[in-house]
């Protein structure tokens, strides 16, 4: 019975670790500002992000520019959407981006997530300079020149998980604290405590290496993936990787931990009474 309890007691320090690590990563990429931002632009700076700006802007102004000769729109349409890539790779990028930050940020946060973003055209003039045809468009256009961008939907479960990182946001140092009291009183319960040593190091680091490629695993949880849009699924797996940079430095240090005290356990465990 207390072999068995002390496996149990093994199990759940375990996941603990594992889920501290997990959840110190979503804080510091999700909930934090920052590490919030970063994603964002990192995810529009890559090539899904800026092929879908493209599309998206060329499309949207060709709609706009109903009326005019379609060699024109053309033209005006497919310089647009190159500036405005211009503009987001930029090293403005991240105010240009503010904005749409921090709304994405609030509703996810809120659970009142819009399945499109608006980017502002003029807001782009601030980064890059407009081509000559652009700059004329913006000067006949009137008020604001707002382009819808879809964005990823958090599922409903990955909503709940992150809103409630957000209102406690002592949960990794809580779940690293469960980890280490569940360890110890796991090995005061065990009868050969060098080998429950072992197997509580073994189990860490084998949990930690399987979940190495934890963006992979997690993408079907976190994304809301009802959608043909195959711009915004390429989009998707980005920003799922870089909400979870980082992950590899920690999944590499739980590896480390639990090695060490598998180490530690053998040491116990095969060393030899002394004589008296």
């Amino acid at each position: 019975m207390r072999s068995l309890l002390a496996l149990v007691l093994l199990i759940i320090a375990v996941a603990a670790a594992v889920a501290a690590g997990a959840a110190a990563v979503l804080t510091r990429n999700v909930l934090d500002p920052a590490g919030f931002s970063r994603v964002v632009v990192a995810s529009m700076q890559s090539p899904a992000g800026l092929a879908l700006v493209h599309q998206r802007v060329e499309s949207q102004i060709r709609d706009r520019a109903v009326g005019q000769p379609e060699a024109l729109s053309s033209v005006v349409a497919t310089a647009t959407a190159a500036w405005a890539v211009a503009a987001i790779e930029s090293d403005a990028a991240p105010r240009i981006l503010g904005p749409l930050t921090v709304g994405i940020q609030q509703g996810l946060l809120t659970g009142d997530q819009t399945r499109t973003v608006q980017l502002d055209v003029r807001a782009l003039a601030t980064a890059v300079q407009p081509p000559p045809i652009v700059a004329a468009l913006l000067a006949m256009a009137q008020g604001d020149i707002l382009v819808d961008i879809p964005w990823v939907q958090v599922s409903p479960l990955a909503a709940v998980v992150l809103q409630q990182l957000d209102r406690h946001r002592s949960a990794p140092t809580l779940l690293g604290l469960v980890a280490l009291i569940t360890g110890v009183v796991a090995l005061l319960f065990a009868r050969r405590r060098g080998l429950t040593l072992v197997l509580l190091g073994l189990f860490l680091a084998v949990a930690a290496y399987g979940l190495r490629p934890i963006a992979t695993y997690a993408h079907g949880w976190i994304v809301d993936a009802r959608t043909s849009d195959q711009g915004l699924a390429a989009l998707s797996k980005v920003a799922i990787n870089e909400i979870f940079v980082g992950w590899s430095a920690v999944s590499g240090a739980l590896i480390a931990i639990g090695l060490a005290l598998a180490l530690v356990g053998a040491v116990l465990g095969f060393r030899r009474p002394r004589r008296t």
